[in-house]
């Protein structure tokens, strides 16, 4: 079973991208909604509100994941508590996840994780793929999702720089034209995974 992760900055396309790769036969992980899950665990949730307080819960009294994302990006040594609280839960998951879909006999997941490097678990994948995007074009896309350019940048300076993320991966796919040329892109390097030698 082949192991891909994607990458890029934030708001690339990498979800878009993980789509297209479904469609063409992989299987989707995505570590984001076992991270949903994760949160909501018993364990857990109770250490986020002994940590943050009971404002981080929604009226049903779950995790409010915007609420701690406002939190934790303001405030680096939140976020270094919340990733020692869930990183290794969440790699936990993804393992048994993945040997659950090595005994169904899958060939090729795509394991969709926003931090992969960053957590590293890039010594799970085979290969990583890297979303090439214009800050131009991911600033849009940020838009839709209701942050300021100001707030990209904050979230992103979180996070490893595009240069590191780039110069940590197999193959490059660009993501500043059309979902068709985007689909192109991406059969090219379905098809080199599916048999061809890997490189960029």
């Amino acid at each position: 079973m082949k192991i891909i992760g994607i990458v890029g900055g934030i708001a690339s396309g990498k979800t878009l991208a993980a789509q297209i790769f479904e469609q063409s036969g992989a299987v989707v992980l995505n570590a984001d909604e076992i991270g949903h899950r994760v949160l909501q665990e018993a364990g857990i949730r109770q250490a986020a509100v002994e940590h943050w307080g009971s404002e981080i819960l929604d009226s049903s009294g779950q995790i409010d994941r915007k609420r701690l994302a406002v939190i934790v990006f303001q405030s680096e040594e939140d976020l270094v508590f919340l990733e020692k609280l869930t990183h290794q839960r969440i790699r936990d998951q993804i393992s048994v996840a993945l040997q659950n879909l090595a005994q169904n006999h899958t060939a090729t997941v795509i394991l969709d994780a926003p931090l992969l490097l960053e957590a590293g678990w890039e010594s799970l994948c085979e290969a990583i793929v890297f979303i090439e995007s214009s800050l131009e074009n991911r600033e849009k896309r940020a838009a839709d999702r209701g942050w300021t350019p100001e707030e990209l940048a904050r979230r992103e300076s979180r996070q490893l720089s595009l240069q590191k993320k780039r110069a940590s991966t197999s193959y490059t796919i660009h993501n500043d034209e059309s979902t068709a040329e985007l689909r192109e892109e991406i059969c090219r390097v379905w098809d080199s995974l599916q048999g061809k030698e890997m490189g960029n």
